[in-house]
């Protein structure tokens, strides 16, 4: 075999394998990313869902704090929800 052939085909096996490895480096970049960015998805979606928890805390207290108020001032007036209030106080 012609040294020239030779030396050019071990260029070419070498180019190829360069080649190779770079699709690799690519596609195991690719995979690393793609695993990044599940995890950041996973990690809001477990943000949105404490905020969510949250907010319906925070919205059953109110609901809670203000059903205490008025029945507070129910009973202090004289008032039944059940009957109604009397002509001197306002339930609200």
């Amino acid at each position: 075999m012609d040294p020239r052939l030779k030396v050019g085909l071990q260029v070419q096996l070498e180019l190829r394998l360069q080649i190779q490895l770079q699709i690799q480096l690519q596609l195991h970049l690719q995979l690393q990313l793609r695993w990044q960015l599940q995890w950041q998805l996973q990690l809001q979606l477990q943000v949105q869902v404490q905020l969510q928890v949250q907010v319906q805390l925070q919205v059953r207290l109110r609901l809670r704090w203000q059903l205490r108020m008025r029945l507070r001032f129910s009973y202090r007036c004289g008032c039944s929800y059940s009957y109604g209030c009397g002509s001197d106080c306002d339930c609200g």
